[in-house]
């Protein structure tokens, strides 16, 4: 029974180890993210080598790991902001890997952004397997999220530029850029519990049987 009961535990233990979340919320200064060799994770994804180019201090974007409805991903907030013929272009980029190819799609969002007369914002993305994301680009209603499917990959490099303009006058502003990817089914860690299940169960055999 002691042998059953450690076995139990034990698949327990390395299963929700697996879904520990490791990324907390930060900004592109400091010890966080940004910062050489930074990496964490959220459940079996692996984030990694941040960057963040902007006239906009790298402090004053707070980073929020976000998940929920089978998404994993950031939220990025700062205060982008321009009036009176300013331009402020800024970059964002980092690594999702996965243990195995499970990424298999990405959703970029926008909230908390205004412009008036010849304002004008856009968030582009691109990723290393080719996939291209718009939003407010080019588009006077500013269309507010952008996704897009593909065959499943276990590394990803997404790149984001997050532009806004008042070159021509008025005013231009954006609070919060949201970059979101999920999984295809079957992870590395349901194949675990499997594992410990089939163990569990072998050992309840022989309990029986004995």
């Amino acid at each position: 029974m002691k042998k059953l009961l450690l076995l139990v535990a034990l698949t327990l233990a390395v299963t929700g180890s697996s879904y520990a979340d490791t990324c907390g919320a930060g900004t592109f200064g400091g010890s966080s993210y940004g910062a050489p060799d930074f990496s964490c994770t959220i459940g079996d994804l692996t984030f990694s080598d941040f960057s963040y180019t902007s006239l906009l201090p790298g402090s004053s974007v707070i980073v929020t790991p976000t998940t929920g409805g089978g998404e994993t991903g950031f939220t990025f907030n700062a205060g982008w902001a321009v009036k009176d013929g300013q331009v402020l272009d800024s970059f964002i980029s980092y690594t999702v890997t996965a243990e195995s190819p499970v990424i298999s799609d990405l959703v970029l969002s926008i909230s908390g952004y205004g412009y008036t007369g010849e304002g004008f914002l856009s968030v582009g993305e691109n990723a290393s397997n080719g996939t291209n994301l718009y939003v407010c680009f080019g588009d006077p209603s500013c269309v507010q999220a952008d996704s897009a499917t593909f065959d499943p990959v276990a590394s990803l490099t997404i790149n984001k530029d997050i532009a806004v303009s008042a070159l021509f006058g008025g005013t231009a502003s954006l609070s919060a850029v949201v970059n979101e990817t999920s999984e295809v089914p079957e992870p590395a860690s349901l194949t675990l519990l499997g594992t410990g299940l089939v163990g569990l169960a072998g050992v309840l055999r022989r309990k029986l049987f004995s």
